[in-house]
């Protein structure tokens, strides 16, 4: 059971401290997203986690294997997104987040126009569905997945509604409950680097 967020820590342990087990550790668990039936199609969590992972191991390593995994499952996400209207249908909107900000973290890498106009068509229906403008949020807290969309969005389309979501979005959930647990402070820090790297 992979978590990316563990195949990134020991990335950044190599880079930083350069730990060759962590380097070795970190491609192992990439190795196991190609190797066995780990991403499951109806769960965003295991196609979003999986997608990060080889990319991470892509981008450190240079390998074409990982980055060729990572076009797979991309192209397995776009063919779920067309068989569902365009939608991730998802029964809480942080996952249908979560597989939105894996889609950016590959777009960066191949800059393929068939994924932008997938991350577009998410977003776009997200905010049709989802967006609450009594709360500022998409649904709810975890609708602040898809900053790194939005700013994606506005950077490449000149669209200035994603950015105006992007920060009601921002500034609704750094000003709203006090935060209670690590997962919300997480959730914060992440999306504040997304937001400002894009400001």
């Amino acid at each position: 059971d992979f978590r990316h967020f563990e195949n990134r820590g020991l990335l950044l342990g190599y880079c930083l401290l350069d730990d060759q087990f962590a380097y070795e550790l970190a491609l192992r668990m990439a190795d196991r997203v190609i190797l066995q039936s780990g991403v499951i199609q109806e769960d965003l969590r295991t196609l979003s986690n999986g997608l990060t992972t080889v990319l991470a191991a892509y981008h450190v390593s240079g390998r074409q294997r990982y980055l060729d995994c990572a076009t797979t499952l991309v192209g397995s996400i776009l063919a779920w997104q067309e068989r569902n209207n365009g939608e991730f249908p998802s029964d809480f909107i942080y996952k249908a987040g979560l597989v939105t900000d894996s889609l950016v973290a590959y777009y960066r890498t191949s800059k393929d126009p068939r994924v932008l106009a997938g991350i577009q068509e998410a977003v776009d229906n997200a905010l049709y569905h989802y967006w609450d403008e009594e709360t500022g949020l998409i649904q709810n807290a975890g609708g602040i997945l898809f900053t790194s969309a939005l700013d994606l969005l506005f950077r490449e389309t000149g669209e200035t509604k994603y950015y105006e979501i992007s920060k009601t979005q921002v500034s609704a959930f750094a000003n709203g409950e006090p935060l209670s647990n690590p997962k919300d402070a997480a959730l914060l820090y992440r999306t504040l680097f997304s937001f400002f790297s894009g400001a």
